[in-house]
C-alpha cells in the first residue's frame, strides 16, 4: 500500500511505479504487485515524474523548479539538471542517454541535456526565431 500519492508514473515494462507521496516527502519506485520495500531517490517534494523510455532512470521536477535525475534502482544519488530555472522537459531521446527542455523567457531556447551530465543548446536554423514559437518538442523514433 502506497497510502496518499500526489503523483504516479508506471515504468515503461509496467512492472514499477514512481510516485511522489501526499504532502511531499520525496521521489520513490515501487514494484507493482506487493513485492518488496520502496526505494526512495530523492527528498521533498516533487512534480512531473518521468521515465526513461528503458526504465534505468526517472527525471522529476522540485518545487523550487529544478530539474533532478535518478536511477530507478537508487543505486546512485540523484542528480540535478544544469538547466535554467523554468525550462520545461519535453522529451527523453529514444534511447533514453538525451533530454530535450525548452526554456522560457525573452529568449528562449531548445537546450539538449545528456543523462550523464552536460547541456548544450540545440542549433536552430540561423536567421530565425522558430524557438518562440515551439510549444512542444518530441524526439523522432529511430528509423528501424
Amino acid at each position: 500500500h502506497l497510502g496518499g500519492v500526489a503523483e504516479a508514473r508506471l515504468s515503461p515494462d509496467g512492472g514499477r511505479v514512481a510516485y511522489v507521496p501526499t504532502g511531499g516527502g520525496g521521489l520513490f519506485v515501487a514494484a507493482l504487485g506487493g513485492g518488496g520495500t520502496p526505494v526512495a531517490l530523492d527528498g521533498g517534494g516533487r512534480q512531473q515524474v518521468r521515465w526513461s523510455p528503458d526504465g534505468s532512470r526517472v527525471l522529476a521536477r522540485r518545487p523550487d523548479g529544478t530539474w533532478v535525475l535518478a536511477r530507478a534502482d537508487g543505486s546512485a544519488p540523484a542528480a540535478t539538471v544544469a538547466v535554467p530555472f523554468g525550462s520545461a522537459f519535453q522529451d527523453f531521446s529514444p534511447d533514453g542517454t538525451r533530454m530535450l527542455f525548452l526554456t522560457a523567457g525573452t529568449a528562449p531556447a531548445v537546450l539538449v541535456a545528456h543523462v550523464d551530465g552536460g547541456v548544450a543548446p540545440l542549433a536552430l536554423p540561423a536567421g530565425t526565431e522558430l524557438q518562440r514559437y515551439i510549444a512542444e518538442l518530441r524526439w523522432r523514433p529511430a528509423a528501424p
